[in-house]
């Protein structure tokens, strides 16, 4: 609430009406020459995303805007917060593109998930544009931002907009996972440096859980599959210290795969499957590969798999 207020109260001092600063004059910051503060401030703005959508029960903009009008300041667009984000993805220095990693870890997930969601998946793609910068330390903070991408989420939310952002989007020719999978994880499994191998097989092992096929899936739809993970992450606890607890009989919903799995994740059945088609992938790669940091990095991910 503090960042759409006033620095100073009241007009004491002789402090003009337009000479009043902001504190959300801080994202000025964002364009400074100094590279770290141009980092902080990239780490604010994720934190103040982040705290302000959990408070606002994902509705931003109504509650920006009610905030605004008790200290009467005008309200700040979640756009242009996600816009400063999404600018700072082409910026030349790697202290800054670690910045955007770390601040998007703290704000995507919760973006997704609100009803700006398109803003969202927009700011993801643009993420993925690192995946061409060749600093270690960028690359394995990329591979943990993307370890924690819910999949069955994107793709709702792509299935939503997918042609109105493909469109200005020349790179997105495939479905995101397809491409974080085959054009940034796989591909950094085979770097040459051992620890970004290292990442990048512990983000796959990660995505396992998240990834989405639709043909594994009732009805070959990722809200269904969201909302089994919510109702057995959520749902099912509650419901289990509540008794007398006598499961509806219904034959026709037990029949199917989805109301049968217990996994936190969505089903066993269902991980199981993405976990033997990442396996597949991983031993293609080492079949079809000249380079034994590839080689050495498959060997690494198939192990993290197993374990």
């Amino acid at each position: 609430r503090l960042f759409f207020d006033r620095l100073f109260k009241g007009t004491e001092g002789g402090v003009k009406v337009e000479d009043e600063q902001y504190i959300r004059d801080l994202l000025l910051y964002v364009g400074h020459s100094d590279p770290q503060l141009r980092g902080q401030t990239l780490l604010l703005i994720g934190q103040m995303l982040k705290a302000s959508l959990i408070e606002s029960n994902y509705l931003y903009t109504d509650w920006c805007w009610r905030i605004c009008e008790e200290s009467n300041t005008d309200p700040v667009s979640i756009e242009y917060l996600v816009s400063l984000l999404s600018s700072s993805v082409s910026d030349d220095s790697s202290v800054t593109a670690r910045s955007i990693c770390q601040s998007s870890k703290l704000c995507l997930q919760e973006l997704c998930r609100s009803c700006h969601g398109n803003l969202g998946l927009t700011l993801t793609y643009d993420l993925l544009k690192l995946s061409s910068t060749t600093y270690w330390l960028v690359q394995v903070e990329l591979m943990e931002l993307i370890s924690g991408f819910d999949f069955k989420l994107l793709h709702y939310l792509e299935a939503r907009k997918v042609e109105e952002l493909k469109r200005g989007y020349t790179f997105m020719r495939e479905d995101i996972q397809r491409v974080v999978l085959e054009e940034v994880v796989l591909k950094l499994i085979g770097s040459e440096d051992g620890r970004v191998r290292t990442a990048a097989g512990e983000a796959l092992s990660k995505l396992v859980p998240k990834l989405f096929y639709p043909v594994d899936q009732p009805h070959q739809e990722s809200i269904s599959s969201l909302a089994k993970v919510r109702v057995s992450r959520y749902l099912d606890p509650v419901m289990r210290d509540l008794l007398p607890y006598t499961p509806a009989i219904t034959a026709t919903m037990e029949s199917l795969p989805v109301f049968q799995s217990r996994s936190s994740e969505g089903g066993c059945a269902f991980s199981e499957s993405a976990l033997s088609r990442m396996v597949s992938v991983l031993f293609d790669v080492m079949s079809n590969t000249m380079s034994r940091y590839s080689t050495y990095g498959c060997v690494r991910a198939l192990a993290r798999l197993s374990s």
